[in-house]
């Protein structure tokens, strides 16, 4: 659903599986990344290791953690890659929005 509506906005999305996926789609088109949404709870990935993978290839791109719990919180690895913004699903077209204007 997010893949379809950010494409439906005018935004060039590639989707990854899993983490290795995601390793491989950011090595491969770096020079075209600027934000990524992550999903912090996804059961057996790394996404610690990922998120060092990025801060490191892509220091300027701006990443979003995801949560379909709405009691959820920044989880420790996400804030101590400076990820600072947390979307709980299902997302408001507000959020869209500001990704677009880059808030």
């Amino acid at each position: 659903m997010i893949s379809t509506t950010l494409k439906l906005l005018g935004y060039i999305v590639t989707s990854a599986a899993d983490d290795t996926d995601a390793l491989v789609v950011i090595t491969e088109q770096h020079q075209n990344i600027g934000t990524i949404l992550i999903d912090q709870n996804l059961p057996g990935q790394d996404v610690g290791g990922l998120i060092r993978v990025i801060r490191k290839m892509l220091p300027q791109a701006t990443v979003i953690a995801l949560s379909n719990n709405p009691l959820d919180t920044l989880k420790p690895e996400f804030k101590s890659q400076d990820v600072t913004k947390l979307w709980l699903k299902p997302f408001s077209q507000l959020q869209f929005e500001i990704l677009g204007s880059g808030k």
